[in-house]
Formats: C-alpha cells, sequence, structure tokens
C-alpha cells in the first residue's frame, strides 16, 4: 500500500476544472483523482460539485415520477 501511495503522491495535483453546466471553476482534487483512478474512471469530472448533486436530484425525481 504504501508503494501506491508514493506513485499516488507523485502523479495526481489538484487541477482547476470548468464546470459544464454554470461554467464555474471547480478543483478536482488529489483524493478525488485517486478514487477515480481505484475505480477505473478514465474521465474527470464535467460538473462541479453543486451541479452533481442537482442533476443527481433532478434524475432522481424522474425515476420516482416514472414509477
Amino acid at each position: 500500500m504504501e508503494e501506491i501511495d508514493r506513485e499516488f503522491n507523485k502523479d495526481f495535483q489538484d487541477m482547476a476544472l470548468v464546470c459544464c453546466d454554470c461554467h464555474a471553476e471547480f478543483v478536482f482534487t488529489r483524493g478525488e483523482q485517486r478514487f477515480f483512478w481505484e475505480k477505473n474512471l478514465v474521465s474527470p469530472p464535467r460538473r462541479c460539485p453543486t451541479c452533481r448533486k442537482r442533476r443527481k436530484a433532478t434524475i432522481a425525481h424522474y425515476r420516482e415520477v416514472r414509477q
């Protein structure tokens, strides 16, 4: 595990990204990048945390309505 941590520490750095919905800048942190890496997710997030929550709530609402 320590070997992986060393690799992680040299590979990832906080990145400034722009939300595709609200166009606000947000930080894709090293910890988030590690989570994406561990889950084999290859694309960085396109939405800021606020827009992600809003989108999830909207999708959940429509799923409830359809049932």
